[in-house]
């Protein structure tokens, strides 16, 4: 592989191949844009190497890397280790079963960091079974270009009201991600929720929103609304790590101990069988309708 423009990450664990392939046949009908394919198989219970190999032949991917993993590393620790192959100039994150927007979306992303200088970014997410768009975060307006909000009341907007960038949205420079993918992993003991990124990343600099959508999201069963109580747990004792590691650094130099302890509540109500009605009202609430001419 050489270099390129645009290194794309598909996570891989015990999806179908459907969805495998369904996301795969987004990113082959990509134009204008000189990218590499990397497919991190977070050591899914059948390999499926030359399955996704004959469908990287099929769908005419030619500059493609399969790296599975011998044990189980989790989502952070999976993109970690294949951003350690990567080499393009900026990085975008897509999981099995999600779909890139349009033909043109890593061309668009591309020019938007290029022209503007960004390292972090986000723009819009479509529901797949609606057309929707998911809104979210309320206070997108703050992260326009030209903008220059202070970050650390960003920051805490974010935790406090549990309203920050959803991960399918974002993009970064690949050195840049694969630094606060890092810190997330050794600093803050996370190891599911690489969107806090984008959190840590407003210590440095500011994160622009690109205003067009970037990801259609597969929302079978929900976002973040399925998932067994175990799973929940282990996923919500992953946010309170992040929590509990932003309240002793003071990034940015503030106290997160409020947001700390509403996320406890928060937790509280994931582990009870509240959480399914609650989380469903939430993420409805995000759900914008697409205005079509």
């Amino acid at each position: 592989m050489g270099p390129c423009d645009m290194t794309v990450v598909v996570t891989v664990y015990n999806q179908p191949l459907s969805d495998i392939e369904k996301t795969l046949a987004s990113i082959a009908v990509q134009e204008d844009c000189d990218y590499e394919l990397l497919i991190g198989d977070d050591h899914s219970k059948k390999d499926v190497t030359s399955e996704i190999e004959r469908l990287c032949e099929k769908l005419g991917i030619k500059n493609y890397r399969i790296i599975r993993h011998e044990c189980n590393l989790k989502t952070v620790g999976n993109v970690l280790e294949c951003l350690k192959h990567a080499e393009g100039t900026y990085v975008k994150l897509i999981g099995s079963g999600d779909t890139l927007y349009s033909k043109t979306t890593l061309r668009d992303i591309v020019a938007f960091c290029e022209e503007n200088k960004v390292r972090a970014g986000f723009g819009d997410i479509i529901i797949e079974e609606t057309g929707d768009r998911f809104a979210k975060p309320r206070n997108i307006t703050d992260f326009e270009l030209g903008k220059c909000p202070n970050r650390g009341q960003l920051v805490k907007h974010m935790l406090f009201l549990d309203d920050g960038i959803p991960g399918g949205a974002q993009f970064f420079e690949t050195a840049y991600m694969a630094s606060l993918l890092r810190k997330l992993y050794d600093d803050y003991g996370v190891r599911y929720a690489e969107d806090f990124a984008q959190v840590i990343a407003l210590a440095d600099d500011m994160v622009y929103h690109l205003d067009l959508p970037v990801l259609i999201y597969d929302n079978k069963g929900g976002i973040s609304t399925s998932g067994a109580k175990e799973s929940r747990r282990r996923m919500y004792d992953d946010h309170l790590h992040f929590y509990q590691g932003m309240k002793d650094k003071h990034l940015l130099g503030q106290s997160y101990m409020k947001e700390y302890m509403l996320f406890r509540l928060r937790r509280f109500v994931a582990l009870t069988p509240l959480h399914p009605i609650c989380k469903r009202l939430l993420m409805r609430s995000y759900s914008k309708k697409v205005s079509r001419a």
